[in-house]
């Protein structure tokens, strides 16, 4: 019994797999039986065959009235290549339909082929070059789908269709208005579902457009650079505020950073060096700076941005020190050379801390000269930090190197009792690395005061220094 049912099988897989009608129809029994994935193009056998007939198909309506119409048929002739490497398994060599056929033109010199017919008009008798164009690009929407099942199939993304040549035949052709035939249909069926997608993914990216915009950036600095975005409209950076892209060192290829936003929302760059955040393109580190031409508008679509090489390293004559105090009282601070008989701002004034917020100071100095910073609770210099007012006490981890760029200090909460600051590092430093600051003080000048005192030390002048210290010589700039 099962040996007959297996002969009929055959026999209907024989006689269904016959060409039916107009040739354009082909029903395979066996691909019935076992699902294929993919359909079988006809061998390339060297020759293309005219169209079957004169008669145009029912699409064409010679709309420009052309004194002669030729039907052409094209055929893009081709095999099966490597997409990425491919080796069958055991499963495919033994019996595997679709294998079967596909090993027919891997690796093997045969050829298959996918062709169309379609009519044109030209002027001349021989003006048959619309008719070749129209039918080669149906014949490219068939091959373009075949290999869309191919991509679908198991061999998914290891093979596809590599065309090798194109050919045609043409004809005379004449109009006619029958009803479209079977492979017309699916043309047109084809045809009308890729205008769907095709519409639904244009307002698609409409809309990401309008709610997305993104930034190509480009750095020939000689240091690693990290990269973050930021919204002024509310509180929200890319990718995150503890997070942020990197650029190597020397490396100058363009980088394309899309970023999802709300339409309208202005959003800035922000830049700097890895090694040192003082030097800084946009709007810097964690959007502390302000910028010129940095930022653009969600949805406004592509800004460009090249990040010019930064500096070598900091001024060898300059340091900067960022300063802040979490004390709940104003504190005044003060900076004194270790080295030569000077201090910033000097003459009796101090700068004045009145917030928590961080503020920049940027000192003139001699390279390698040693700097400490003294504060002290403003009415009672009892409570200090640092070296203290006048430079008075010891200290750890307040000193600093000039030439060395940029070093942050934060003042932790004194007590409020006299002394009950501390002279060995209540300050916690936070150096963030050599660069050159960008910036100007923050902290106001103001004379100083407190209940305690101290000894002023003496110590040589600094190298061209002639007559008593002026403050204007320092170096500080205005504050916030």
């Amino acid at each position: 019994m099962g040996a007959y049912l297996a002969r009929v099988m055959t026999c209907a897989s024989l006689v269904l797999g016959v060409i039916v009608g107009s040739g354009t129809i082909t029903v395979d029994a066996m691909s019935i039986v076992t699902r294929r994935e993919i359909r079988e193009p006809p061998e390339w056998k060297g020759t293309l065959e005219k169209p079957d007939s004169s008669v145009c198909p029912s699409n064409f309506t010679n709309p420009r009235n052309a004194p002669f119409i030729f039907k052409c048929k094209a055929a893009i002739i081709g095999n099966v290549e490597n997409v990425n490497a491919f080796t069958p398994g055991p499963w495919e060599d033994k019996g595997d339909l679709d294998w079967a056929f596909l090993r027919q033109y891997w690796r093997t010199g045969k050829h298959f082929y996918f062709s169309a017919t379609q009519c044109d008009g030209g002027q001349a008798k021989i003006a048959d070059a619309g008719a070749k164009m129209e039918a080669e690009q149906w014949a490219r929407k068939r091959v373009t789908r075949w290999n869309n099942e191919l991509g679908r199939s198991k061999f998914r993304p290891f093979l596809e269709f590599r065309q090798l040549k194109v050919e045609y035949s043409c004809i005379p052709g004449v109009l006619s208005n029958p009803g479209p035939t079977a492979e017309e249909r699916e043309d047109e069926e084809a045809e009308g579902k890729a205008n769907d997608i095709a519409d639904a993914k244009e307002a698609k990216e409409r809309s990401q457009a309008a709610n997305a915009v993104k930034f190509q950036i480009t750095s020939n600095d000689k240091k690693k650079i990290r990269i973050a975005f930021y919204s002024t409209a509310r509180r929200n950076a890319w990718p995150s505020f503890d997070r942020s892209y990197i650029v190597d060192a020397y490396d100058t290829k363009d980088y394309n950073y899309p970023l999802s936003c709300i339409r309208g929302e202005q959003i800035c760059y922000g830049a700097w060096r890895e090694d040192d955040r003082s030097i800084y393109w946009g709007v810097g580190y964690n959007n502390e700076k302000s910028c010129t031409n940095c930022c653009t508008t969600c949805g406004s679509g592509t800004k460009i941005v090249s990040l010019q090489a930064g500096p070598d390293g900091p001024p060898p004559n300059s340091l900067t020190v960022r300063m802040r105090s979490l004390d709940p009282r104003r504190v005044q601070v003060e900076f004194y050379s270790q080295s030569y008989r000077r201090a910033w701002p000097g003459g009796s004034k101090a700068y004045t801390l009145a917030d928590s917020e961080f503020h920049e100071y940027n000192i003139n100095c001699q390279k390698g000269e040693k700097i400490c910073y003294g504060a002290w609770r403003e009415g009672n210099s009892n409570s200090y930090w640092g070296v203290g007012m006048n430079d008075h006490d010891g200290c750890t981890n307040c000193c600093m190197t000039c030439g060395t760029g940029t070093h942050s200090h934060t003042l932790q909460p004194g007590s409020n009792s006299p002394g009950g600051g501390s002279g060995v590092g209540s300050g916690v430093s936070e150096a963030i690395g050599a660069g050159i600051a960008i910036g100007s003080a923050l902290g106001g000048i103001i004379s100083r005061g407190g209940g305690g005192g101290g000894t002023v030390i003496r110590r040589p002048n600094p190298p061209n220094y002639s007559g008593d210290y002026q403050p204007g010589r320092s170096g500080i700039s205005g504050g916030r």
